[in-house]
């Protein structure tokens, strides 16, 4: 009968090695899950503020000029005092994201 020393042996099994990648793995895929809603948030609620300045812009201009502005910013060939930009109530076109 053959008997083994007891020497310690140092070291991961190959079940510890991939138990550890597949946690590592499964914290990491709802980590970048939740970045990735947190940016498309934050890209919502930019286009909803620059709807509101838009929409206060109109109103605004509607009410000292009694109509509706042609277009949002400054493009050829418009007359500038009819776009909201150009008559000074938004101070440039949001961009958006």
């Amino acid at each position: 009968m053959y008997i083994m020393n007891k020497k310690t042996f140092s070291g991961f099994t190959l079940i510890e090695l991939l138990m550890v990648i597949s946690i590592i793995t499964l914290i990491s895929s709802m980590l970048f899950s939740y970045v990735g809603s947190a940016n498309a948030k934050s890209r919502d609620s930019v286009r909803l503020s620059d709807m509101k300045q838009i929409n206060t812009a109109t109103t605004m201009y509607y009410e000292d000029k009694g109509e509706m502005p042609i277009s949002i910013g400054v493009s050829n060939g418009i007359d500038t005092s009819k776009t909201l930009v150009g008559a000074g109530y938004l101070s440039a076109e949001p961009k958006g994201s």
